[in-house]
């Protein structure tokens, strides 16, 4: 997937609550290069393709390779945002390449990547027990939601 590919699979969207509320959120973004741990993710999320039918033993399906791209593409954009923290990367039962970043002890976002792009994202705060759930296909709510989590925290 190219970089204009990548970017197209996660076009920004305008983010309806930010809209109606008048409120403007900045995400700074690298300039030169970068996070340092973006090739430790892109090479995480390969792994799993290696992975055979039945890897947990539980009748895991394999890594789809759909999935993977959108997940390595979704990891480069998000390498760009600056306060974007290494996420962990796993693998669902049903082969789709998950994301996931613990802020704080008290805070959790996890993403699941379709093989169309789409994420499924939750996030939980337990401090406020806020537990919320959505779809999209925009790399900027997520990017918002873990920049705006971290400078909370």
């Amino acid at each position: 997937m190219s970089h204009s590919q990548s970017s197209a699979a996660f076009a920004p969207q305008p983010n309806s609550s930010t809209l109606q509320s008048g409120e403007v959120f900045l995400i700074a973004f690298r300039s030169h290069q970068p996070a340092d741990w973006l090739s430790n993710a892109e090479r995480s999320l390969s792994e799993f393709l290696k992975l055979p039918l039945d890897w947990n033993s539980y009748g895991g399906k394999p890594a789809d390779q759909h999935s993977i791209d959108a997940a390595r593409a979704l990891v480069k954009l998000l390498a760009e945002v600056v306060s974007v923290r290494q996420p962990d990367v796993g693998l669902t039962p049903d082969g789709l390449a998950t994301l996931s970043w613990e802020l704080e002890a008290k805070r959790e976002v996890e993403v699941e990547v379709e093989p169309t792009g789409t994420m499924s994202i939750n996030h939980f705060n337990d401090a406020s027990d806020l537990h919320q759930s959505f779809r999209t296909r925009d790399f900027g709510q997520l990017a918002e939601l873990l920049t705006r989590w971290s400078q909370e925290g």
